[in-house]
């Protein structure tokens, strides 16, 4: 191959390359996002994204309306009249105020807390049996041990108020009366430690049973209204409506997420016109590929 020709290929590439820059910049501004202008190149999303890069596209268009939400906001309008100003639904609205993103089926939190729902375990893992010995040892400083649960005891009968014990034990009042609350004995009601420290050896084991897996009624009304194509968030904001005084009927939008991507923990199945990926005749769930997030 001649050096001219070589010249001419070049060319004719950097030709190219301007031009796909010109279209990239050009349907990106009209249609505000590289899945649409991808769609009307006639290519797929992974190639539009990687031309994208090429031609030096590297973050997403902002939603045309945040702008004039933050706007109406820092007027001091309401959420749900702003969110409606700026064209978006109020569970929108309430991200933007928190400083929520969202990015490939993950949430990022201010705070650099990643939520990912497209994550799938391959097998359902079991609590494992712990023995005396463990229970009664302190795992972290973070964990009361039982010689501070009998501690907690003796004040408590002594008369000592919950900020005086709090005090002594180095501790928040507000700790002391959660796990003195928690770990009561259900019969009579009163604090005992050594019925204490199993009641919250108890609850240690990781990981739990799925709430939907083990609430039926719960689990049945969750999957009632996937069928009708409901979102997590509608269920989640309609079972407390419907049920105010129930406790057993919640269900987090997290909790009906990863029961979705994993209906091997939860009972649950996702409905058929949900499923997105379908994962070989060889295994029964997704293989997680690529560095795992963190989830603090």
């Amino acid at each position: 191959m001649t050096m001219s020709n070589l010249s001419n290929e070049s060319s004719t590439d950097e030709k190219n390359l301007s031009k796909d820059k010109a279209s990239c910049l050009a349907l990106r501004e009209r249609l505000g996002d590289v899945t649409a202008a991808s769609a009307a190149l006639g290519i797929n999303r992974g190639s539009g994204y990687r031309r994208a890069r090429s031609v030096g596209i590297r973050r997403p268009k902002p939603h045309p309306g945040r702008e004039m939400f933050r706007e109406q906001r820092a007027t001091h309008s309401p959420r749900r009249e702003a969110a409606a100003l700026a064209g978006v639904d109020i569970s929108t609205a309430v991200d933007w105020d928190k400083g929520i993103r969202k990015s490939s089926y993950r949430r990022f939190y201010p705070d650099g807390c990643v939520i990912e729902y497209t994550r799938i375990v391959n097998r359902t893992p079991t609590a494992q049996a712990i023995e005396l010995a463990a229970l009664q040892k302190q795992i972290n400083v973070r964990y009361l041990s039982l010689v501070q649960r009998e501690t907690i005891r003796e004040l408590y009968v002594a008369g000592g108020s919950l900020r005086t014990i709090a005090a002594l034990m180095s501790r928040s009042p507000s700790t002391i009366s959660r796990k003195m609350a928690q770990n009561r004995q259900p019969e009579h009601g009163e604090y005992q430690p050594y019925s204490a420290h199993r009641l919250a050896a108890g609850r240690r084991p990781r990981p739990k049973d799925s709430k939907l897996h083990t609430k039926v009624q719960l689990r049945e009304y969750v999957a009632k209204k996937l069928g009708v194509r409901w979102s997590p968030e509608q269920i989640n904001r309609v079972l407390i409506k419907e049920y105010p005084t129930t406790d057993t009927m919640r269900a987090s939008p997290e909790i009906i997420y990863q029961a979705l991507y994993s209906p091997a923990r939860s009972g649950l199945h996702r409905p058929r016109h949900e499923v997105t990926h379908r994962p070989s005749t060889t295994q029964t769930t997704k293989k997680q590929r690529g560095t795992p997030i963190t989830i603090r």
